[in-house]
């Protein structure tokens, strides 16, 4: 499949109204790399919508990996508000499936996660996305910086 391709599906994606709702929270210099199959794309808050460019990011805070059939299936998904979609990304987190499972590497601390309003956004999902969390064990925020350590690629970036 081509980058170009990928790169369409992508913004596709983020295109949608939820995704600018999500990101609302994240400072504008928050910035995560999104590999689609193998085709790396960098993911940032812009002043009205996502931007999505087709370029690997320098410094990124999360890299994001997910097979372009997930990507696909995410948009077909509902995308009705932050909860249900929130949900529908992290079920792909955990999907039993290897080729549809996404991935995903924290190369930042947890205060810089605050900073930057990544965990702001767990909270714009409300009770489902807290109801979610505690069912996958995530049943406060000790237990949530613990899971961040797991994810953390300890590379001494920062």
């Amino acid at each position: 499949m081509s980058a170009e391709n990928n790169g369409k599906i992508l913004a596709d994606l983020v295109a949608q109204p939820v995704f600018a709702v999500g990101m609302k929270p994240l400072s504008t210099k928050a910035m995560v790399a999104v590999i689609v199959d193998d085709t790396p794309f960098t993911l940032m808050k812009g002043e009205v919508e996502p931007i999505v460019r087709a370029e690997s990011a320098k410094e990124p805070d999360i890299t994001f990996t997910i097979p372009k059939a997930s990507v696909t299936a995410l948009r077909r998904s509902d995308l009705s508000d932050v909860a249900t979609t929130g949900i529908a990304i992290l079920k792909l987190l955990l999907h039993p499936d290897p080729a549809l499972r996404a991935s995903v590497k924290v190369h930042i601390g947890l205060f810089d996660l605050m900073r930057l309003g990544y965990l702001s956004v767990l909270r714009l999902g409300g009770a489902p996305m807290v109801k979610f969390l505690a069912a996958h064990g995530l049943t406060g925020m000790g237990k949530i910086k613990e899971a961040i350590t797991k994810l953390r690629d300890h590379d001494g970036r920062r």
